[in-house]
């Protein structure tokens, strides 16, 4: 799909970002003009509406590009409008590697939607700080990003706050099995209204070849496998060099198989314990 950002998407932006008609000092001794346009200079006279535009559409469309070529799941036209404007925001480094993108591209717009407000901060007097405008820009992006609005009647889902306590008179299995005969017509409303994963989940740990071996990497307790395994073969060593040391003979045969072999032969037995509770 050629992903374009369309009028409204534009008109948005534009006005998230202010309109500057006089150079204005920034950072790292730049300027803003216009529509959050960055200069290296000041300039002597200020610019027009028109001008400040084309400047604008100047600075997107690399922004443009690069929030099209990172998408990969499906999105809507406001999906990618509110893409657009949170890269700008943000920065392109900052949104590849966003929670935002991974989930998107996951199929969990809810997800992608909840990580935006993580950008609701600015540098202020040296700390972070929360900033009004942010806030309402990330609040105006979420709403796009969740565009088509899902229909779910307030009378069935009426929120509550985690700590609720469930409606008298009706158990939380009743209510939901109720809600899933009501809605088992509207099949795109009941995935919506199950709940989302965590948008700070960890990603699930890959099995190294050796943990596989072992037999012990379930669980997530892969890393732990492959730690306990080093452990180990550092044992083995520490008591083959005792056992090499004592048989070569010598004044410091007896001394060497004890400061050698004594804690390989102590470290082999610990690790591979643990190894074994790992893959119980």
């Amino acid at each position: 799909m050629n992903f374009r950002l369309s009028p409204s998407g534009f008109d948005a932006i534009r006005a998230f970002e202010g309109f500057a008609p006089q150079s204005i000092p920034a950072s790292k001794g730049r300027f803003v003009i216009g529509h959050g346009h960055v200069e290296d200079q000041a300039r002597a006279a200020p610019i027009e509406a028109g001008e400040a535009e084309a400047l604008l559409r100047a600075d997107l469309a690399p922004v443009i590009d690069a929030v099209a070529a990172a998408i990969y799941a499906p999105v809507t036209q406001a999906q990618f409008d509110a893409l657009v404007s949170f890269a700008f925001s943000i920065g392109l480094e900052a949104f590849r590697g966003s929670p935002v993108l991974v989930s998107l591209n996951a199929g969990h717009p809810l997800v992608a939607a909840q990580a935006m407000s993580a950008w609701r901060y600015s540098a202020t007097r040296g700390a972070p700080a929360e900033i009004d405008a942010l806030v309402r820009r990330r609040a105006a992006e979420q709403a796009m990003l969740l565009d088509p609005p899902v229909a779910a009647a307030s009378a069935l889902v009426r929120p509550v706050t985690p700590s609720a306590e469930p409606p008298a008179g009706l158990e939380p299995s009743e209510a939901t099995a109720r809600l899933q005969r009501i809605l088992a017509s509207r099949p795109e409303t009941a995935v919506a209204l199950s709940p989302p994963p965590h948008p700070h989940n960890e990603r699930p740990e890959a099995e190294t070849p050796l943990a596989r071996a072992l037999g012990v990497a379930r669980n997530g307790a892969g890393a732990d496998a492959i730690a306990l395994t080093a452990l180990a073969a550092f044992g083995l060593t520490l008591l083959l060099v005792g056992a090499v040391a004592f048989a070569a003979g010598g004044p410091f045969a007896g001394l060497s198989l004890i400061l050698f072999g004594g804690p390989g032969a102590l470290a082999s037995l610990i690790s591979l314990y643990y190894l074994s509770r790992l893959g119980a």
